[in-house]
């Protein structure tokens, strides 16, 4: 069965095929700011205070509400 499949897909006896090879370079020293990630932010997100994002999103607030009967 083997050697039927070998034929059909063209396979060779005997030779296993290898990957090429892959040279490894050293890491330069990188700071951890440097390296990129997720969230983009090396100290994170900025936190407000809620009363500021309230006052601030206060004009879509009411058309939420008004839209829903508030």
């Amino acid at each position: 069965m083997l050697k039927a499949l070998n034929k059909l897909f063209g396979g060779r006896s005997g030779v296993i095929e290898t990957a090429p090879s892959v040279r490894v370079l050293p890491l330069k020293d990188v700071e951890d700011e440097e390296i990129p990630r997720y969230p983009p932010f090396a100290k994170g997100l900025p936190v407000a205070p809620l009363d500021k994002i309230l006052a601030t999103q206060a004009e879509l607030i009411e058309k939420v509400r008004n839209s829903l009967g508030f």
